[in-house]
C-alpha cells in the first residue's frame, strides 16, 4: 500500500493540474519508499532534490493559471506557495548538509499534511475561476 493513495476526491477537472497533483503523490511515495529502504538517508537525497524541483515548477503552473484566470485570492495562494517552497527547500538544504540529520518522519508528514490539506482546501478555491476560463467562448 502507498504512503498517500490518489483518490479520486483530489481531482479538481483540470488535467493539466490533476497530473502534477498525481505526480507529487508519487514522488512523495518513492520518497516514502527510499526512507524503508537500508542506508534511506543517502537514497532520499535525488528524490528530494527531484521533488523540490517539482514543486517550483508545479507552483509556477498553478500560478500562471490562476492569473490568467484573475483568481481573486491569488497574492494568499502565492505566499502559501512561497512557505512550502521554503519549507521543502529547508529539508532539502538539511539533506545535502547531512543526511543522517534529516527528520524522515516529519519531512513525509510534512509532505503529507500539505498535499491533503493544500490540493482537497486550498486548490479547491481556485478551481470555479479556472474552470470559467477554461470553458469561455473563445
Amino acid at each position: 500500500m502507498a504512503y498517500l493513495e490518489w483518490s479520486d476526491k483530489y481531482l479538481t477537472g483540470i488535467s493539466s493540474i490533476d497530473v502534477e497533483h498525481k505526480n507529487l503523490f508519487v514522488i512523495t511515495n518513492v520518497l516514502y519508499d527510499n526512507v524503508n529502504t537500508s542506508g534511506a538517508e543517502t537514497n532520499i537525497i535525488p528524490v528530494l532534490t527531484a521533488l523540490g524541483e517539482y514543486v517550483k515548477k508545479h507552483f509556477a503552473s498553478e500560478e500562471l493559471a490562476m492569473r490568467h484566470a484573475e483568481y481573486p485570492g491569488i497574492a494568499e495562494h502565492i505566499e502559501k506557495h512561497r512557505a512550502i517552497d521554503r519549507k521543502v527547500q529547508a529539508f532539502i538544504e538539511q539533506c545535502n548538509d547531512d543526511p543522517d540529520a534529516v527528520d524522515t518522519k516529519e519531512l513525509l508528514e510534512f509532505l503529507k499534511r500539505w498535499l491533503v490539506s493544500h490540493v482537497l482546501k486550498n486548490d479547491m478555491g481556485y478551481v470555479p475561476y479556472l474552470k470559467q476560463v477554461e470553458n469561455a467562448p473563445d
